[in-house]
């Protein structure tokens, strides 16, 4: 499901055209041409059958109705049944959009699996406090691209078992921020573990921290090296 929505952020806008974006870019490859040398197996012929549900309608002139038209977008697809012999539940993926969507994503995830845990794949902690990265202006300006994780624990939507990976940007507040962090329910790991512990390590840190709660997946494309996503 596309999420279109991209007016909380702090910088520059545009991530609303993330969904067609991706779609555009995915419009090259087809069934006939979909074969991984690397993993054997051709991802349109693979176990996972996937509906693409469009874009959730938004609008772009006020925050706080977006996120509940987003919100009320999540429950209906949710509200379908799975065609799935092992759960009932769809499992939706979100394209967005900027990360702030996230929030809705989770408020969705409580209803049907209860509080997960995250894994947080972003260059920022994004648990910011919403006095700090939205000044304590209003509440509208305090849900932002940099807060979802701070709010969507005080809702409970997640449990203290949460991870961020990929780690490398600054912070306002040294030890207030990651102290809330972990108030939170975070772990961090940095983007620079990856050159002491390896590709697997890191894998096996994220696995252990998470156990076997329920995982919501987040991924920001900011997690990706400048060289690689210089648009981002």
């Amino acid at each position: 499901m596309g999420a279109g929505f991209d007016t909380a952020v702090t910088a520059r806008p545009g991530a609303r055209f993330g969904p067609q974006g991706v779609r555009q870019g995915s419009r090259r490859i087809s069934p006939d041409f979909a074969y991984d040398i690397s993993t054997n197996e051709n991802i349109y012929r693979d176990w996972a059958k996937v509906v693409d549900c469009g874009d959730a309608p938004l609008t772009y002139l006020d925050n706080t109705a977006a996120l509940k038209q987003l919100d009320f977008a999540h429950k209906l697809v949710a509200g379908r049944r799975a065609n799935n012999s092992e759960y009932s539940t769809p499992r939706i993926l979100v394209l967005g959009g900027d990360h702030t969507t996230t929030l809705s994503a989770l408020r969705s995830t409580i209803a049907h699996w209860g509080a997960v845990s995250v894994i947080h794949f972003d260059s920022h902690l994004d648990s910011w406090d919403p006095e700090v990265v939205g000044g304590g202006i209003s509440h509208y300006a305090g849900v932002n691209h940099g807060t979802f994780l701070h709010i969507a624990h005080e809702e409970g939507l997640i449990t203290n078992s949460s991870v961020h990976a990929g780690i490398r940007t600054p912070v306002f507040r040294p030890k207030e921020d990651v102290r809330n962090d972990v108030r939170c329910g975070f772990d961090i790991v940095k983007a620079t573990d990856i050159d002491r512990l390896g590709t697997q390590g890191i894998i096996d840190r994220l696995k252990e921290r998470v156990g076997q709660s329920n995982v919501y997946i987040s991924v920001d494309i900011d997690v990706l090296d400048p060289a690689y996503a210089p648009g981002e």
